[in-house]
């Protein structure tokens, strides 16, 4: 019998990543308003505005080096174009190597603090029947840290390995043409 892998990603695939992400980008606009330095009113304007712009720009998202690689469409790819969009606008944090150290910090920081807990309603009864497949090997992989996954799909309890949480997988590393490619599917 040929193996077969299964490879999910955990946010958006397995929750509700609106619903997860909100109190998280809660708490990544808090960190934006202090960054900024400015009044409290006019940094929650101001990084609102940027906000908008961001969710609007059906060209942007989430860039790494100088790439598109995830649109800003859920709360956990909404934060770094709207981080940068607001550190961009207000001259901050310019060293493009700076930049990326605070904003993987931030991200792991807030993500681990603040991220709900909302599976979608048939979860559990997917990952149930998926690793009941014969042949099958399921593994999840995140950018997220791989304790927080791993909690979280604990939680369904549904006898998923957590060794086959794959964690901070930097998916958003994209190179410009793949090495290997399968020959067969």
């Amino acid at each position: 019998m040929k193996k077969r892998i299964v490879i999910l990603d955990y946010d958006g695939t397995v929750t509700d990543a609106e619903a997860e992400g909100t109190p998280f980008l809660e708490a990544y606009r808090g960190a934006l308003m202090i960054f900024s330095g400015l009044p409290r009113d006019e940094a929650r304007e101001l990084v609102e505005s940027l906000e908008r712009q961001v969710t609007t720009n059906s060209q942007g998202g989430w860039e790494c080096d100088g790439k598109i690689v995830a649109p800003a469409t859920d709360p956990f790819l909404r934060v770094r174009p709207l981080a940068c969009a607001v550190f961009d606008h207000l001259g901050l944090f310019q060293k493009p190597s700076d930049r990326a150290l605070l904003l993987g910090f931030l991200y792991l920081t807030l993500y681990k603090a603040h991220a709900g807990y909302v599976p979608r309603p048939d979860a559990s009864m997917f990952l149930r029947q998926l690793l009941g497949m014969k042949g099958v090997f399921v593994y999840v992989v995140t950018n997220s840290g791989t304790e927080s996954v791993q909690d979280k799909i604990a939680r369904l309890d549904v006898g998923f390995d957590p060794k086959h949480v794959i964690g901070l997988a930097k998916k958003f590393v994209v190179g410009d043409k793949p090495s290997n490619i399968a020959t067969t599917i």
